[in-house]
C-alpha cells in the first residue's frame, strides 16, 4: 500500500469563482472543518491579495493542525509578503509559481525561456532562505505545465529542484490532457526526479479532472490536489473530492492507497452542505455521488430491482454518504404497482389491502398516462388516497397565517395544530418568506432544522401563471423533499415547507 497525501485547494479556487465572495470569517471556518476531515495540507489563497486575505491566512495557520500553504507568484514581493503572514506558525509553507507555456511566455510575461528558468532558480533559492526551518516546504509549479514543451518543462522542474523545492506540483491549468497524457508524464517525471515529491492539480475544461488526478496516482504521484463540492470554483472546477475519494474506496483493487487517516464520507458530506449554505452555490442535484438524485430511478426495470435489492443499480448506499437518508420515490408512467406502494408507505405510513391498493394503482395510472414521462407528485397520490377513503395520518395542519410588510422588515404570524395542539407564533425578518419559515419553526420548535434549498420556478410564460416552490430542508442527517404548486407563491411556499416538517415531525 502507497502512501498518497491530500492537498486541499478549496480555499483557493473559490476565489476564482464567478459571483461567488466569502468573508474572512467563513474561510476561517471552512479551514477549520477541512482540517477535521484530516487533511494534511490546506492552501489558504494568495497572502499578496489583501489584508484580510493575510489575516485569515495567519489565523488559519495558527488555528489548524494540517500545513497551511500560502500561494505566491515568483516575485520577491510575494515570497515576502507570505512569509510574513506565517512568521509566527510553526507550519510555514509556501505554494510559488511561474508560467512556462508558450501562449503565457509570449502573452503575458514577455519572457524567453531563459529568463524564466533564471526567475525559477533565483526566487526558489530565496524563497528557500527566506523560508529556511526545517519543517518549511517550497512546492513549485510550471502552470500551464501540459501545454508547455516537453523538454523545457523539464528543465523548469530540475531547476526548481536544485533550487531546493522539495513539492512539485503539476498543473495543467485549462486541463486539455488526457489521462494517458497524464500517466506517462508522472512515469518519466518520477523517474527522472525520485527524490521530489510529486502532485497534479487538475480543471475539468474537457472532464477530466477526476480520472486524470487517479492517472497521476496510479503512476506514482503522491500528492493529490481537490477541492470540495459545491465549488465549482474557477471555470469548470477542479478535481472532485468526493468523486476522486469514491473511487479509491470502490476499487481497492486497482488503488492501493494509504489515504493516513481515513476520510469519513459523512464528515465530507457534512461539510459540502456548511459551504452550500455559506456561500449559497448548492451542489447540482445530480451531482455524482453526494446529491439526492442519484439515488432516484424513474424506469420500471431500475425501481422493480432497487425496491428488491439497492446494490442491482446502486454501486453505493446513501447511508455512505448521509447519517441518514430518506429514499426518494419518482412515479411516472413507468412505476410499477410495488414501487408505487413503498413510496405510500415512506410518504404517508400507511399499509393498503392488496384491492385498495389496485384502486389506487388504476387511479395512478390514469394520471400518469395522460401525458408521456409525467411525473406524480405526492400531493396527487394524496388526494387518490383521500379519494379512495385512506385515512392519512398528518401531524401538522395550517389553520390561519398572516404576513405584513414595511419597507424594512416583514412580520408574520402562523396558527398550526400539531399532534391535535393548537401553536402560534410571531417572526420579524428580512423577506415574507423567511419571516413565515421562520415564524413555523419557532411554533414547531424546530429550530435544528437546515433548509439546504428553496427554488421557485414559473409552469408557464403567462402572467398569471401558477409558481412551483421546491423546498428541500435537512434535520438529524436525514433529507426531505417537497413542493406545492399555486399562484400565489408566498401559500405555495408555506404549504411546501409544512409538508416537509411534517414529514420530519412523523420520522
Amino acid at each position: 500500500m502507497r502512501k498518497i497525501e491530500i492537498f486541499d485547494t478549496t480555499l483557493r479556487d473559490w476565489a476564482q469563482t464567478a459571483g461567488v465572495n466569502m468573508t474572512p470569517e467563513v474561510k476561517i471556518e471552512i479551514a477549520k472543518k477541512i482540517d477535521e476531515l484530516w487533511i494534511p495540507m490546506i492552501e489558504a489563497w494568495f497572502a499578496i491579495s489583501s489584508i484580510w486575505d493575510q489575516q485569515a491566512i495567519r489565523t488559519i495557520s495558527e488555528e489548524v493542525s494540517a500545513r497551511v500553504y500560502s500561494l505566491s507568484r515568483l516575485m520577491e514581493w510575494d515570497i515576502n509578503v507570505s512569509h510574513d503572514v506565517l512568521s509566527e506558525s510553526s507550519n510555514r509553507w509556501i505554494h510559488t509559481f511561474i508560467w512556462t507555456s508558450p501562449m503565457h511566455r509570449n502573452y503575458k510575461l514577455h519572457k524567453t525561456k531563459a529568463e524564466i528558468l533564471e526567475d525559477i532558480d533565483r526566487y526558489v533559492s530565496y524563497a528557500r532562505n527566506k523560508f529556511n526551518s526545517s519543517s518549511d516546504a517550497i512546492m513549485f509549479s510550471p502552470e500551464d505545465a501540459l501545454r508547455t514543451e516537453n523538454d523545457f518543462l523539464f528543465q523548469t522542474i530540475e531547476t526548481a529542484i536544485k533550487a531546493w523545492a522539495n513539492q512539485i506540483n503539476i498543473p495543467d491549468t485549462v486541463w486539455f490532457s488526457q489521462p494517458m497524457e497524464i500517466w506517462e508524464l508522472m512515469k518519466d517525471l518520477v523517474n527522472s526526479y525520485h527524490w521530489a515529491d510529486f502532485s497534479v492539480h487538475t480543471h475539468n475544461d474537457l472532464w477530466n479532472a477526476v480520472a486524470n488526478s487517479l492517472a497521476a496516482a496510479y503512476n506514482w504521484a503522491n500528492i493529490i490536489q481537490w477541492t470540495i463540492p459545491p465549488a465549482y470554483w474557477e471555470r469548470a472546477w477542479n478535481a472532485d473530492l468526493i468523486q476522486v475519494l469514491m473511487n479509491i474506496i470502490k476499487r481497492p483493487d486497482i488503488y492501493d492507497f494509504d489515504l493516513g487517516n481515513k476520510l469519513d464520507m459523512k464528515k465530507v458530506s457534512d461539510l459540502v452542505m456548511f459551504i452550500s449554505n455559506s456561500i449559497w452555490k448548492r451542489v447540482s442535484d445530480n451531482h455524482p455521488i453526494i446529491w439526492s438524485d442519484v439515488f432516484k430511478h424513474s424506469s420500471w426495470i431500475h425501481q422493480d430491482w432497487t425496491s428488491k435489492n439497492k446494490t442491482t443499480y446502486e454501486i453505493i448506499s446513501p447511508e455512505e454518504i448521509w447519517y441518514k437518508i430518506e429514499q426518494s420515490f419518482i412515479l411516472t408512467n413507468q412505476s410499477w404497482r410495488s414501487w408505487l406502494n413503498n413510496a405510500i408507505v415512506v410518504y404517508f405510513g400507511v399499509q393498503l389491502t392488496s384491492d385498495t391498493l389496485n384502486e389506487v394503482f388504476t387511479k395512478f395510472k390514469e394520471i400518469s398516462s395522460t401525458n408521456s414521462g409525467v411525473i406524480v407528485t405526492m400531493d396527487d397520490i394524496r388526494e387518490i388516497l383521500l379519494d379512495s377513503w385512506v385515512n392519512l395520518k398528518r401531524n401538522i395542519y395550517i389553520n390561519d397565517y398572516s404576513i405584513t410588510i414595511d419597507t424594512v422588515h416583514s412580520k408574520a404570524s402562523i396558527e398550526l395544530t400539531h399532534d391535535w395542539e393548537v401553536v402560534t407564533a410571531l417572526s420579524n425578518w428580512v423577506g415574507p418568506v423567511d419571516a413565515i419559515y421562520n415564524a413555523i419553526i419557532d411554533a414547531l420548535g424546530m429550530s435544528d432544522l437546515n433548509l439546504i434549498d428553496f427554488n421557485i420556478s414559473a409552469l408557464s410564460s403567462s402572467p398569471s401563471s401558477e409558481a412551483k416552490v421546491s423546498i428541500k430542508v435537512e434535520s438529524d442527517w436525514r433529507i426531505y423533499e417537497e413542493f406545492w404548486v399555486d399562484k400565489d407563491i408566498v401559500k405555495a411556499s408555506i404549504n411546501a415547507f409544512v409538508n416537509c416538517l411534517d414529514r420530519v415531525s412523523g420520522k
